[in-house]
């Protein structure tokens, strides 16, 4: 009969609790601006199983009330702080313009002064082939890509006789590469426009100047450009300075493929193609030698200068 009573005692206990618990995970739900941000976590709130609260079973008697509440309570206070306006971009910094910092999409574009070379319109038209690149500021994966960066640090060996291990010395690091795969889509004039733009600016990407007519405007042997690569904040890619070392663009059989007329000019593309795009980090040997600072990486301020 004790057991009895105190079973339905604690199941009355965690009933309170748990509907207390509901009450404050809802207040802090609410304090979340962005819609998408609440719906994510209140997915999360509603998934969560009430046994996990506690170390074990909760209608066994191994917990007691106190256990309960102090887990709840550390569960709300949790909410509380990703609830924090300060952890989103709210809908102020929005309306603002703020929210341009925090365009964390894929984007490679030409540094500054180097803008003429990919978007220099073609025979005075308007509506040029690279008109969509430069109204977004460089060509931006709009589709979610998958990003591969990979880094190695280099070591000679060295072994003397009957040596069972090598000793390593340090040699350098190599700069991570970067690989962007992602898909590029042509729901639409407007995809369809940029989709032909963005082939030309990966044409243009990988060319140095070369020939007679080069020779006349005097940029002969002049290398493929610097880009600068930003993805994911200040903290991910941040103006990293890249050379495009190959790409890929797949044309499926099975996909539809649309015209896109430009200046009289007409030509198909898919209307679905995986793009890839390989880059190699390229800094300047006076700014590694001034300003690089494993520190700094540390402290987080190399992003400033676009190292990795």
């Amino acid at each position: 009969m004790i057991q009895i009573n105190i079973g339905m005692a604690f199941d009355l206990t965690k009933r309170t609790v748990g509907g207390w618990l509901s009450n404050k995970a809802s207040e802090a739900l609410n304090k979340i601006d962005n819609p998408i941000v609440r719906s994510g976590v209140g997915s999360i709130v509603n998934a969560i199983d009430p046994r996990i609260l506690g170390a074990g079973q909760i209608n066994d008697g191994n917990i007691f009330e106190a256990q309960y509440t102090r887990r709840a309570t550390d569960l709300y206070n949790e909410l509380n702080q990703v609830a924090s306006p300060s952890n989103f971009i709210t809908r102020d910094m929005f309306n603002s313009g703020q929210a341009e910092s925090y365009d964390w999409r894929a984007r490679l574009r030409p540094k500054r002064g180097g803008q003429d070379r990919f978007y220099s319109p073609q025979g005075g038209f308007s509506d040029y082939l690279m008109r969509p690149i430069k109204e977004s500021n460089g060509l931006v994966w709009s589709n979610t890509p998958t990003v591969m960066q990979m880094s190695t640090a280099n070591y000679n060996s060295h072994s003397g006789q009957g040596m069972q291990y090598p000793v390593r010395s340090y040699q350098d690091t190599s700069p991570a590469d970067i690989t962007v795969t992602g898909t590029f889509t042509a729901n639409d004039i407007y995809e369809a426009r940029y989709f032909l733009a963005m082939q030309t600016f990966l044409k243009i990407a990988v060319k140095g100047d070369f020939g007679d007519i080069a020779v006349a405007k005097q940029t002969a042997g002049s290398p493929p450009p610097v880009l600068l690569f930003e993805y994911l904040g200040d903290h991910g890619f941040n103006k990293v300075p890249v050379v495009v070392t190959s790409t890929s663009i797949t044309y499926e059989d099975n996909v539809d493929y649309v015209p896109v007329v430009v200046n009289d000019t007409t030509t198909y593309v898919p209307t679905v193609a995986m793009v890839m795009v390989s880059l190699s980090p390229q800094y300047t040997p006076s700014k590694v030698r001034r300003r690089f600072d494993v520190g700094a990486i540390a402290n987080g301020e190399a992003y400033r200068d676009g190292f990795i």
